[in-house]
This record gives structure tokens, C-alpha cells and sequence, in this order.
């Protein structure tokens, strides 16, 4: 799939996404977390709805990230692949990796979630900033969202890029608001693939990029 037909869509899944999905999405599982860690969403109310919208589109039977913390990122592209025609289900391979530091217990709050949805993923309390290698391969979509340090950062893009399959995608978050655009778009010229920033906030800032088909 090109980049264009992607986005094609994804803006139409997103469309499609019923009001107040991020809140829906949440609610259910916000026991045991600080509702305060969600205020960012006013200003960005379906920002989980990209992931949901990505993954409906790409059907990916393999999903990993790195900074889960509570899990959302990961439960929306498993919904969204699930929720595909022909999308994953049995066969979905569920796999992140958090060193807890911001949450400690976090992933705890993730296996309960991944529990209720029935999915055996493997989920690592691991800083990912000592490896030089992921447990991870023929990943179909990979979403960045670790330590937002520049180099850091490089560092996770370069553990992702690894475990790839081919026509796979990464995506990288906090982009702008951290000053890590011209890091990503150098990671995808490097790879030789496509790149876009997408509008997540209210206010245009851009929170996620896009970045493949990795060959």
C-alpha cells in the first residue's frame, strides 16, 4: 500500500469514528490511573482515533511499541485491526516494551486491558536505551513513543526500523511538541520512505509522523 492510499484511508476510517471514541476507549480501563495523565486529550479529542484509523487500514498481524505506559496506543491499533474486514484476530501478535519510570506498575494496568480483549501480548519492563536489539520481528506496524531525548529517540527509531517486515509502518509520537520532526524525517530519508506529519491537535500542532512502506 502507498502512503497516499493510506492516508486515503485512514482519513476515512477517522471520519467514520463515532463521537467521543478516545473517552470510550479510556473509560473502561482507567482504574487504577491518574486521570490527571489525560488532560492533554482536550485539546486533542481523537487522537487515539489515528491509531485505530491507521491500524483498521494496514490489518497489521503484528503490532509492537515502545513507551507503553497505560497501553491506549496499543489498544486502539488492536482494535482497529480487529475491527477490519479480514482483519487480526487470532493471529495478532501484541508486543511493547516500558521501563516504567513514569508509571511505575503501568504494565500491570496493560495486561488487565489486553486480558479483557482476549490477547496474549508480551509486554517488557525494560528500558529500551540498553538494547541494541528488539525480541521482535516481521513487525507490520510499530509506533515509537519512548524516551523523547533527540538522540534517544534515534536510538528507538533505529530498534523499530530492526524489526520490520516489509511494507511495514512506523509511527512516531510527540513529533513536534518535542522537537523531534527533523529526527524522523531523517530516519526516513535514510530508509529511502515516505514521510508525514499528522494534525492531531486542535490547535494544528502535529503529533504523530507516518513513515513506509519499509522495503
Amino acid at each position: 500500500m502507498t502512503l497516499p492510499d493510506l492516508l486515503a484511508r485512514t482519513w476515512t476510517n477517522w471520519l467514520a469514528l463515532p463521537e467521543g471514541f478516545d473517552g470510550r476507549l479510556l473509560g473502561e480501563d482507567m482504574q487504577g490511573t491518574d486521570r490527571a495523565d489525560f488532560r492533554w486529550l482536550d485539546s486533542a479529542p481523537t487522537y487515539y482515533g489515528w491509531y485505530y484509523a491507521l491500524a483498521h487500514a494496514l490489518r497489521p498481524t503484528h503490532i509492537a511499541e515502545i513507551g507503553v505506559r497505560y497501553g491506549y496506543s496499543l489498544k486502539a491499533m488492536v482494535e482497529g485491526s480487529r475491527a477490519a474486514p479480514n482483519g487480526a484476530h487470532e493471529r495478532l501478535v501484541v508486543k511493547g516494551w516500558d521501563n516504567e519510570s513514569y508509571v511505575p506498575g503501568c504494565l500491570e494496568v496493560v495486561r488487565r486491558m489486553m486480558a479483557r480483549l482476549q490477547v496474549d501480548a508480551m509486554l517488557y519492563s525494560l528500558n529500551t536505551q540498553g538494547m541494541d536489539r528488539l525480541p521482535a520481528k516481521n513487525v507490520d506496524l510499530f509506533h515509537v513513543d519512548g524516551d523523547h531525548g533527540p538522540v534517544a529517540f534515534l536510538h528507538d527509531m533505529a530498534l523499530a526500523r530492526q524489526c520490520m517486515a516489509p511494507g511495514g509502518w512506523i509511527i512516531g509520537d510527540d513529533i513536534q511538541a518535542c522537537g523531534l520532526e527533523g529526527g524522523a524525517r531523517s530516519c526516513a530519508q535514510q530508509w529511502g520512505v515516505p514521510y508525514v506529519d499528522l494534525p492531531t491537535f486542535s490547535n494544528g500542532r502535529n503529533g504523530l509522523c507516518l513513515m513506509g512502506p519499509l522495503p
